[in-house]
């Protein structure tokens, strides 16, 4: 077989015939390591590696239902890969599973998130792995994984807190004041009170230790991370506790503990110690752009979460290179993770503003961030350049089928020729 050094201009090589695809499947699936191609066809429970161009070998993939391909990296003598799957859970119908690949091909399945959505992005890095999705994702082996509805929990009678919270109370009222853990847009609060319990979002929820006046309960939000809850006692009986089940909350007596509590929020809220997630967190504070959200979570190879930041008030574009775009208003930010930091390296003014304006529009950003194509059902396309004169213009080819864009060039597939652009 030649290999494509060999190969004359023009000349195309096939490397493998693979069967086509079942239509209840993802389609076929690629993703590239330093030194290897991995590709998972979709129509069997079979992975492709491939080295130099040659088939290296194939591995057995013990995953259900429909499942693609998500990214894969080379990790000293292991392969590390990602996939995505449906299941018929209505609750959680996405799995993302971590797959290890050992030097003799043996592969085992090392831990397995759940979700509402496939991921936008994934990377998976020397210690730990990244998914940026439009829910968060949860490792299938924490208990917050059970779903509980209100007043019906069979599986435990605990009440479940996933946040730390300090609560006092007086003749008629029951105040609990919560730090959630990551910046959060009021619309991105769900806030239930009935007469024997509360449930705020996953942070904390269960059965009261008294019935409540549901209808004269309310919430307030400051700082979009300092969350107060405001119960209406139906009687001036003290309570000894939160819940039904004591989880150990003792009620704050001392004001000037309420005070050292609240100072925890600048960690949070202050500059120092939002350093590390500003990009990610600070241009959406105060605006609410229909719900829009994304959330970006953090994995050890075990399951265990390292980070977990959600932001309101974006909306994933693409990816790019190693990083991705998000839509903020109506530019396109552009982020890359550093270790556990997300990083803002860019941004392309009006490209949301763009992008909206074509039906069906398809985009790609160069490698390197610097370029932008956009195209639509129409016979226009438009590149946008990041640099400093932001020079931006059309193309005019016909239908396109399809585009690709490196760091230095960029090709669009027409229907009778490829254009090919070269970035200065």
């Amino acid at each position: 077989m030649k290999r494509s050094t060999d190969l004359e201009d023009g000349e195309t090589m096939k490397i493998y015939d693979f069967n086509p695809p079942i239509t209840n499947q993802f389609p076929p699936s690629i993703a590239f390591t330093s030194d290897l191609i991995i590709v998972y066809p979709g129509n069997e429970s079979i992975l492709y590696i491939f080295s130099n161009h040659a088939l290296l070998t194939t591995i057995n993939v013990p995953l259900e239902g429909p499942t693609t391909l998500l990214s894969a990296n080379s990790i000293e003598d292991d392969i590390f890969v990602l996939f995505g799957s449906f299941t018929k859970d209505k609750k959680f119908p996405i799995l993302v599973s971590l797959g290890r690949i050992s030097l003799d091909y043996n592969f085992q399945i090392q831990c397995t998130m759940v979700g509402k959505r496939i991921p936008f992005y994934t990377q998976i890095n020397d210690e730990h792995f990244t998914i940026l999705s439009e829910f968060p994702m949860k490792t299938s082996k924490t208990e917050d994984l059970i779903d509980v509805d209100i007043g019906t929990n069979q599986k435990s009678d605990a009440n479940k807190s996933r946040v730390d919270y300090i609560w006092q109370q007086d003749e008629d009222q029951v105040t609990i004041h919560i730090i959630l853990p990551n910046p959060t847009n009021r619309s991105s609060i769900s806030c239930m009170f009935t007469s024997s319990s509360i449930k705020v979002n996953d942070y904390i929820q269960g059965k009261l230790h008294s019935p409540i006046v549901a209808s004269e309960c309310i919430w307030t939000l400051e700082a979009n991370q300092y969350l107060t809850l405001y119960l209406q006692k139906t009687t001036q009986y003290r309570w000894q506790h939160v819940f039904e089940k004591d989880d150990g909350v003792l009620e704050t007596i001392d004001s000037s503990l309420l005070a050292e509590f609240k100072e925890r929020l600048e960690k949070y809220s202050g500059d120092e110690g939002r350093r590390e997630m500003i990009a990610f967190t600070e241009q959406t504070e105060d605006i609410d752009f229909e719900n829009e959200s994304v959330s970006l979570n953090l994995f050890t190879f075990n399951g265990e979460i390292l980070k977990s930041n959600n932001t309101s008030g974006m909306k994933f574009i693409c990816n790019f290179g190693k990083g991705f775009v998000l839509k903020s208003d109506v530019d396109g930010v552009l982020f890359e993770m550093d270790g556990l930091n997300t990083v803002h390296v860019g941004c392309f003014n009006a490209i949301g503003y763009v992008y909206a304006s074509k039906q069906n529009s398809r985009i790609a950003i160069s490698r390197n961030g610097g370029y932008c194509l956009i195209m639509g059902n129409n016979i226009y396309g438009y590149i946008h350049s990041r640099g400093n004169n932001g020079d931006s213009f059309l193309l005019d080819g016909g239908s396109v089928f399809g585009h690709l864009l490196s760091s230095t060039n960029g090709l669009v597939f027409f229907k009778d020729y490829i254009l090919r652009i070269d970035f200065q």
